[in-house]
Parts: structure tokens; sequence; C-alpha cells
């Protein structure tokens, strides 16, 4: 999933588009958090989705730890997507709201960024690539394989 590939059907069409970037962030707390061994991992990049207000979920793409930045640049200099396990980590759906009143919250303006992007976007992806590693951000990553490490 790559915000700037489009769906251009008049249902379906991206009507924000921007960056987001993570900095000062601990790996290892990433990797625990999401269930990963780094020492057989190395995720290349965190798919984060919101749709409606409860379906959550939040995908580690991940290529084996061995692999080196050069194999990477390698698939990339040839066009070639780099074949990635995509690690389901979270996924979250709550209880359907009881009513259409719901979908505004108690108080505006809102007091958060949660509260603005769960009450302001009925759906919302997110990706960050890795940046420590100075791939490039249009690195093609296609899953070859999926493991579900959610619980819920």
């Amino acid at each position: 999933m790559n915000p700037h590939d489009c769906d251009t059907t008049a249902s379906h069409k991206a009507e924000w588009l921007g960056s987001i970037t993570g900095n000062n962030v601990d790996l290892a707390r990433v990797e625990l958090l999401l269930g990963i061994d780094p020492l057989l991992w190395w995720v290349l990049a965190v798919d984060i989705d919101f749709t409606d207000f409860g379906k959550q979920a939040v995908t580690a793409l991940a290529v084996p730890a061995r692999t080196t930045r050069s194999q990477l640049m390698d698939l990339y200099s040839q066009g070639l997507a780099v074949p990635v396990t995509a690690f389901e980590a979270i996924m979250y759906e709550a209880e359907p709201l009881s009513s259409p009143d719901a979908t505004m919250p108690d108080q505006l303006p809102v007091s958060s960024a949660a509260e603005f992007l769960m009450y302001g976007f009925k759906h919302l992806e997110m990706r960050l690539h890795v940046g420590w590693a100075d791939l490039p951000e249009d690195l093609l990553l296609e899953t070859a394989n999926t493991i579900r490490v959610a619980t819920s």
C-alpha cells in the first residue's frame, strides 16, 4: 500500500496526500511492540491503517535479517520489487457504533491528535519507510508471505 498509488475512481479517490516521518525511533522497542525478532528480520516499512471508527491495522514489511542494503539496491536499480514478509502485528476491530451521533466527539474542537485522526478521516493509510539505511522511498515492496502476529 503506497499512499501515492491512488485509485482514481470516484468512491476511492485519495483526497489528501502527504508524507509521514518518525524521528528518534527506538527500533528495538518498535520490533518488540510488533512481535518481530530483530535477529531474524529487518523491518523495511510499517503500514498503519485506520478505517471507520474501529478497524485498526499495523503491518510490518520485513526481509530476512541477512539481507544487505546492497542486495536491496541491486533490485531497485533493476526496477524489481523486493519480496517482503508482511507481519500483521495489530488487527483490531471495535464494536460497531451504537448511533450515528457517535461519529462526532463530545467536545469541539478536539484536544488530541488521535481524536483528530479518528473523527476526521473515514479511512487513513500511512506508510513509514526505514530511513536509517538510506533506502529509496520508492523502493518497491511486494508481499511474498504473510505472518499473523496479532492475537485479536
